[in-house]
């Protein structure tokens, strides 16, 4: 005979003594006590450490990814409005201060920023909201190559273009680069910055697993 009081705490009906729940005889007096079987605890909703650090590390690139998107929208959005901007400022005596915005001093330039950029903004939207892939951020770092590309060209033709204007009005010209076009090359950096973390976060965390069955 056994006298239970819980799963974990039992006594043996012969000497009193406190048995194991997996033991068969009492150790004290050698008195059957019938053993049952060790509870396991239910794991089935439990993680293991490495089941919920991956699960921490997916959540991490999910986040990266989204805020890497984000900028790269935001950063071509803002290349669509970056022509209207001067692109290059030129001082002379007795004339002042001269503004070219991008559609002024070079309009197939700017023309092909804002495309591009609205093209990332766009490309940039979608890759969010399809969570996955790496193919649209590496096309959206490769339009951020091509802006960047444009604006360096352009900030180094400032200098050629103080000439021409110099030789147009007869004067001496300093032309300076304006903002519109170091936002060209900032923004363009931001765009590819933003595809290549993205891409890299798709293929640490961004892609869907099976659960274990």
């Amino acid at each position: 005979m056994v006298l239970p009081v819980s799963e974990e705490h039992r006594f043996c009906g012969q000497c009193g003594d406190e048995v194991s729940p997996e033991d068969r005889f009492c150790r004290s007096c050698g008195h059957e006590v019938g053993g049952l079987p060790p509870t396991k605890p239910d794991v089935g909703n439990q993680r293991t450490p490495d089941q919920g650090r991956n699960a921490q590390q997916a959540k991490s690139s999910v986040g990266k990814r989204s805020s890497a998107l984000i900028a790269s929208a935001v950063a071509g959005g803002a290349l669509v409005f970056s022509g209207v901007l001067p692109w290059a400022t030129a001082t002379a005596v007795f004339v002042g201060t001269i503004h070219r915005s991008g559609f002024e001093s070079a309009q197939g330039d700017a023309v092909t920023v804002a495309v591009l950029g609205a093209l990332g903004a766009l490309l940039s939207m979608i890759s969010r909201a399809r969570r996955q892939g790496r193919g649209i951020p590496i096309f959206i770092a490769v339009l951020g190559c091509l802006v960047t590309t444009v604006g360096i060209y352009d900030v180094s033709s400032v200098s050629d273009w103080s000439r021409k204007l110099s030789a147009e009005e007869g004067f001496v010209v300093s032309a300076n680069v304006g903002a519109g076009l170091w936002m060209v090359v900032l923004f363009g950096i931001v765009m590819v910055l933003g595809g290549f973390i993205s891409a890299t976060s798709s293929g640490r965390g961004g892609t869907r697993r099976k659960p274990p069955e």
